[in-house]
C-alpha cells in the first residue's frame, strides 16, 4: 500500500491520486537493462576483431582451382611426291592452380611408411656379389690355383648372407612399422584435428586456434602442431 509523500496518508494502490490531498501517485520506475558485452566469436587474438578472419581449410580449398587451356601443335608431313606440309591442331591441357595463400596454408603431409626390401629384393641385391666372386674364380684359374674350395665356399656364403639380411631387414621393418604405428601416425592425425580449426586472420598475416589466446605468422605454422 503506498503512502503519498504530501500529507503522508496511505491508500490502496488503484489510486492514481492521494484521496486525502489530491497529489500525483509516482509511478514505478522500469528496473535499469545492463547490456553486457558479447565477446565476438573467432576473434583474432592480434587486433581482438573478427571481420577479417577466415578459416584455414576454406582458405586453402577456395585457392585450388583446376584449369584447363588449348595449346597449337604444329604436325610437320609429307605426301607422296616428297613435298612437307604443316598443319596445325589444338590439344587441352589440364592442370592446377594454386594461390600462394593457399599454398601456405596447405594441411601438413601425410608421412609415408617405406617397407624395406623383401626377401626377393634381397635376394637380387646379395646376388650381385656373385658378379665378382666369378671374376675372382676366373683370375684364380687363369694363375692356376686349386677352384674346389673357392666353389664350395661361394655356394655357402653367399646363401648364408641372403638369409642373414633378410632377417636382419625383417627386424628393422617391425620396429620402423611399430613406430610408425605408435608415434607418426598418430601425430599426424592431430596435427590433421588442429589444422581443421585454424583461423587466418588477413589483417595481422596470423594463424590461431580460437579460443587460445596465442597466433603464429604463416612461416611459423609448423610449430603450431606442437603446441
Amino acid at each position: 500500500m503506498p503512502i503519498c509523500k504530501g500529507c503522508g496518508g496511505s491508500y490502496d494502490n488503484n489510486f492514481q491520486f492521494c484521496p486525502y490531498c489530491g497529489r500525483e501517485t509516482p509511478k514505478a520506475q522500469a528496473p535499469e537493462t545492463v547490456l553486457k558485452e558479447t565477446p565476438l566469436i573467432n576473434a583474432c587474438p592480434v587486433c581482438q576483431r573478427n571481420d577479417r578472419v577466415e578459416k584455414v581449410s576454406i582458405i586453402y580449398k577456395g585457392g585450388r582451382r583446376e584449369t584447363s587451356m588449348s595449346v597449337p601443335v604444329t604436325n610437320v608431313e609429307t605426301d607422296s611426291k616428297g613435298r612437307t606440309y604443316s598443319s596445325t591442331s589444338y590439344e587441352t591441357v589440364g592442370g592446377l592452380s594454386q594461390t600462394s595463400l593457399s599454398e601456405e596454408l596447405q594441411p601438413p603431409v601425410k608421412p609415408e611408411y617405406k617397407k624395406p626390401v623383401g626377401f626377393f629384393g634381397t635376394l637380387m641385391v646379395v646376388s650381385m656379389l656373385y658378379i665378382p666372386y666369378l671374376i675372382i674364380l676366373f683370375i684364380f684359374e687363369i694363375f692356376g690355383f686349386d677352384m674346389l674350395f673357392f666353389v664350395y665356399a661361394g655356394l655357402v656364403l653367399i646363401p648364408v648372407i641372403t638369409i642373414f639380411w633378410h632377417l636382419q631387414n625383417k627386424k628393422e621393418d617391425a620396429i620402423e612399422s611399430a613406430q610408425f604405428s605408435n608415434v607418426s601416425f598418430p601425430a599426424f592425425e592431430r596435427s590433421i584435428e588442429i589444422w581443421k580449426s585454424l583461423y587466418f586472420c588477413h589483417r595481422d598475416g596470423v594463424v590461431f586456434v580460437p579460443g587460445k589466446n596465442k597466433s603464429f605468422p604463416l612461416e611459423k605454422l609448423a610449430e603450431i602442431y606442437q603446441n
